[in-house]
């Protein structure tokens, strides 16, 4: 049975499984009071709330607001979620979001459900239209059984940006309608989230004025690099790449920001590609090799997505031969292979 058939077999069942058990976790407080072997009910936008006693019904829920915490399961033991990881991992797209849409459905505890489906997410960013449409399902289907969830930002997010993958401009702007309406009970992040992705429906609709206009008061001001690293990353990303298409001379200062900051590494991966795909189009010499830097620096960063590490290789790789040609004379040129094509191969 191929992936697309099972997950067709699967979606359909994911409303008649039962409701998630209290998942156990430990559960560690801001100033580090710790607990160990409790059970998490919930865990929402508001806070979390756990009990000690998983059996017993009449247990008193311990509550904890949000963002004074921080939470850790074990190891998850679902299969289907399981293989989401080795498929992610391993970049089988296809495989890894069946896996985790089965995991959506079937996940004993609600934060493997909520993790496989934007599991599925992550995933299908990389891939193709159909794997666009496999996931913006398992992904709605998440956010209306956890309207709140601790992770409703991300996936509402997440949500927007495959619907414009899509090429469904109207429903990613609804989205990001929706994050920020949300941003007085979810805060700055989903506020900045919004931004970023209503930014993004203006950049695809040839309006990247409007995208520098949404985005300017939060790069740096509402959201810094210090405190807010995600946001930071996501709307300093978007507004380069308004930038750059206003031609706009700060944009290189953008990116530069974004990439050191302290960002995820993936995320500061992306913004090394932009940045070495910027220098490559000035074209001089020092450009090209700043560039070749800069893709290295990309695809060498840990956990840097396989999609993201796969496009560094290849501009580092098609950066050696327009670098070669800036050499004075042929020794020049033959150093600068010699020299270039070391670094290359490195990188595979």
């Amino acid at each position: 049975m191929n992936h697309l058939s099972r997950l067709l077999l699967l979606l359909p069942l994911a409303g008649f499984l039962g409701a998630a058990e209290a998942a156990p976790a430990t559960v560690t407080f801001t100033g580090g009071q710790s607990m160990g072997n409790v059970f998490v009910v919930e865990d929402t936008m508001q806070g979390i709330s756990f009990v000690t006693d998983a059996k017993d019904p009449n247990a008193a829920r311990l509550t904890k607001p949000h963002g004074q915490y921080t939470v850790v399961y074990p190891e998850s033991l679902n299969r289907d979620y399981k293989t989401g990881l080795i498929d992610e991992a391993s970049h089988n797209i296809a495989g890894g979001i069946a896996a985790y849409a089965a995991a959506a459905g079937n996940g004993r505890y609600d934060w493997e459900r909520q993790n496989a489906a934007l599991g599925a997410a992550r995933l299908a960013a990389q891939g193709t239209k159909a794997d666009y449409q496999t996931a913006i399902p398992v992904l709605t289907a998440m956010l209306a059984a956890y309207p709140n969830s601790v992770h409703a930002v991300e996936a509402t997010y997440r949500l927007g940006g495959l619907e414009l993958q899509n090429g469904d401009t109207a429903a990613a702007q609804k989205v990001a309608d929706g994050l920020k309406d949300k941003a007085s009970d979810w805060g700055l992040e989903a506020s900045a989230l919004g931004a970023a992705l209503s930014a993004q429906c203006a950049l695809a609709s040839g309006q990247a004025a409007a995208a520098i206009t949404e985005l300017t008061p939060f790069f740096g001001d509402k959201v810094t690099a210090a405190k807010n690293p995600e946001e930071f990353l996501h709307v300093g990303m978007v507004l380069a790449q308004a930038q750059l298409k206003t031609n706009d001379p700060a944009a290189l200062e953008t990116i530069r920001q974004v990439a050191y900051s302290p960002a995820s590494p993936a995320g500061q991966a992306t913004a090394q590609l932009l940045w070495a795909s910027t220098l490559a189009d000035k074209g001089d010499a020092a450009s090209l090799r700043d560039a070749f830097d800069h893709a290295a620096i990309a695809a060498s960063l840990k956990d840097t997505d396989p999609s993201t590490r796969g496009q560094a290789v290849t501009l580092a790789t098609a950066l050696v031969a327009r670098i070669i040609a800036t050499g004075m004379d042929d020794a020049a040129k033959n150093k600068l292979k010699v020299e270039y094509s070391g670094y290359v191969a490195k990188l595979q």
